[in-house]
């Protein structure tokens, strides 16, 4: 119960701050090649050093589903399905006008556009569980390179490493 109401804290907090400033990593992009508006991929840039020295503490101190993972070796390293999921969720930002972040708190604003988007991230995701899992899986199986994280593969616990 703690959980969820400290991820609902954060939630709010987040989608108030997206929405009052417009964040959006797509619109970023498209300012700052643009414009020379870099003030958006700051604030990107700022959440994700934010996480990479939060992410260590969070696993020093024992949440349960990272302790587990860095104890399994971490995440497994597939670079072909994770480039081509990247590439694939890129069009798809481009086709929807919008990251996630922005189509999140677009459509709490009542955008009927980004609604129909995120039920697109909706089915897509049911898709790649479902029917089209096997796509997904042959990626895993013609690029895998471990199955372990890049601690384990480098031989180190994951502190140091982080």
């Amino acid at each position: 119960m703690t959980t969820a109401l400290s991820a609902g804290a954060v939630g709010l907090a987040a989608g108030f701050l997206m929405s009052r400033h417009t964040v959006c990593f797509n619109a970023g992009v498209r300012r700052s090649a643009f414009s020379g508006d870099w003030s958006i991929l700051r604030i990107f840039a700022l959440a994700v050093a934010f996480q990479l020295l939060l992410l260590p503490v969070l696993v020093a101190l024992g949440v349960d589903p990272l302790e587990r993972a860095t104890e399994a070796g971490g995440l497994g390293f597939f670079p072909l399905s994770q480039l081509a999921g990247g590439h694939v969720f890129g069009a798809g930002m481009a086709l929807a006008g919008g990251c996630i972040a922005g189509i999140l708190w677009k459509s709490g604003a009542g955008s009927a556009a980004t609604a129909i988007a995120l039920v697109g991230f909706a089915v897509g995701e049911l898709f790649t569980r479902g029917a089209l899992s096997g796509v997904v899986d042959s990626f895993d199986d013609a690029a895998q390179v471990s199955e372990a994280g890049l601690p384990a593969q480098a031989g180190l616990d994951y502190a140091p490493l982080a």
